[in-house]
């Protein structure tokens, strides 16, 4: 879940990429937001990150 800070400025592929290439989910958020800041991103940014593992 994230803001519209983040597609508006990082492509849905990018993401897929950073989502799948992070080891745990604060990595994951960490990836996204330095990545929309570093593409300029001119809106705050907000991410949420779980990682849902069933029995």
């Amino acid at each position: 879940m994230c803001s519209d800070g983040l597609p508006t400025i990082v492509p849905d592929a990018r993401v897929r990429t950073l989502l799948a290439d992070a080891r745990t989910p604060a990595e994951a958020v960490h990836g996204l937001v330095t990545e929309a800041n570093a593409a300029g991103g001119p809106d705050n940014v907000s991410c949420v990150v779980a990682d849902v593992v069933t029995a």
